[in-house]
């Protein structure tokens, strides 16, 4: 079982779910504005930082937890490192029939997104992707290793201009993008976000419609309070926030 069959109706979301970055398998000798502490935060290893933080959701598919994602956030200075975890299994008959990790991380100078890197082990199936700043724009890097060899295969690369937040979705500036960076794909995803009612006391409900289809839920201060969406199987899947209000919000 693969968990890419439990994507959204746009065939592109695999849902959040990954294992450590490799990240020799990149060049990670990009210079950052941030200096040292951003090539620290990439690698990392940032062991003193000014502040720590978490949030942490359960995945359900129909109703039942298939895995749990944690957003864990480390702040020195002007430079934020984001790292975006989850682990996920499915178990029938005591057997755990497939395995899922995802794991993403992005590094951010003041408001500025240096770099996002992303591994993705679907049942085995390894897929990476890294987006990092350079004068040019963004230069993106995808590849696919099935762990049978020494190299990973299969690499492209291109570059893409611009800002973008990414489909990590603790950034609330998500619902104000006509674009989102799909951290599985290394690609752009057009979307349109739109309310999708009333503001509602605990949280307000996003409707991200396009190459995404997904409801994505932000409450007034800012916090990713988790998603939900129909997948093709007729299953459905929510991010259900179990402790979610420790976003940094604001300038350092």
């Amino acid at each position: 079982m693969r968990l890419r069959h439990l994507v959204p109706p746009t065939g592109f979301y695999r849902l959040f779910v990954a294992a450590a970055l490799a990240i020799g398998a990149f060049n990670t000798s990009s210079s950052y504005a941030c200096g040292d502490t951003l090539s620290i935060a990439k690698t990392g290893s940032m062991a003193d930082t000014d502040a720590r933080s978490s949030n942490h959701y359960d995945v359900l598919r129909n109703g039942k937890k298939i895995g749990e994602h944690t957003i864990s956030f480390h702040r020195q200075g002007d430079a934020l490192q984001v790292t975006a975890e989850t682990h996920m299994r499915v178990r029938i008959l005591f057997i755990t029939v497939f395995r899922y990790h995802y794991k993403s991380e992005e590094n951010w100078c003041g408001n500025e997104l240096m770099a996002v890197h992303t591994r993705v082990d679907d049942g085995g199936d390894i897929q990476q992707t890294q987006a990092v700043r350079t004068e040019d724009g963004f230069r993106i890097t995808r590849m696919a290793d099935d762990q049978s060899n020494e190299q990973p295969a299969d690499a492209e690369d291109d570059y893409i201009r611009g800002t973008f937040p990414s489909t990590n979705h603790w950034n609330m500036a998500a619902i104000e993008a006509d674009h989102l960076f799909n951290t599985i794909t290394g690609r752009l995803n057009r979307v349109e976000v739109s309310l999708m009612d009333t503001p509602q006391p605990a949280f307000n409900r996003y409707a991200v419609r396009g190459e995404l289809n997904i409801n994505t839920f932000y409450d007034a201060d800012g916090h990713w309070r988790g998603m939900a969406f129909d997948h093709t199987d007729g299953s459905r899947i929510e991010f259900r926030c179990t402790a979610c209000t420790n976003t940094p919000i604001g300038p350092a």
